[in-house]
């Protein structure tokens, strides 16, 4: 009886190019996706600050329309502030702190931060004729890569300005 011959299996495999352009894709997805992620943190940290500066504003605006002393309480424990019954929370990615080493207040920088609040009793008082206390908030992400500053200089007209540390040194934003 005649038999078959016998066939080998052959076992299938990736050659070394296949295998190279498969990595090459993977890495240019990972270099395409990690300054996203970054950017995406650094968007929300600034978003919270435009949401605390826009607060104070409002607060201020209440003052001098109810022609009574706005107070705003800021908790430092679970990252959250209120003013006459309004609370408002900050992102789970943000939180009050400076990052390492960071110096403040913005307009002098001499001295690491060590309060993330510089207001007495962590409460920024906003008078009826609409007249703020003087202080910095400091606020930054989980990983303290980022650092922003909200101050509230002394002057004869109130109004809050908003930092960026990079690079070593207090930037401005624009308003």
């Amino acid at each position: 009886m005649w038999q078959a011959p016998i066939k080998s299996k052959l076992l299938k495999a990736y050659s070394l190019i296949e295998v190279c352009i498969v990595l090459l894709i993977l890495s240019i997805l990972v270099m395409i996706s990690v300054p996203s992620f970054y950017a995406f943190h650094e968007q929300l940290a600034l978003a919270e600050v435009h949401k605390l500066s826009s607060f104070i504003q409002v607060c201020s605006y209440r003052a001098m329309a109810t022609n009574t002393n706005q107070i705003i309480h800021f908790n430092i424990n679970d990252n959250s502030y209120e003013c006459a019954g309004h609370s408002e929370q900050l992102s789970s990615d943000v939180a009050f702190g400076a990052g390492k080493d960071v110096c403040g207040p913005p307009s002098h920088p001499r001295k690491p931060i060590s309060k993330p609040i510089s207001f007495s009793n962590c409460s920024l008082i906003i008078y009826s004729d609409g007249m703020m206390q003087s202080g910095a908030i400091y606020l930054t992400n989980k990983t303290k890569s980022i650092t922003y500053a909200l101050t509230t200089p002394v002057g004869p007209v109130s109004y809050v300005r908003k930092y960026r540390y990079k690079q070593n040194s207090w930037q401005l934003l624009e308003t």
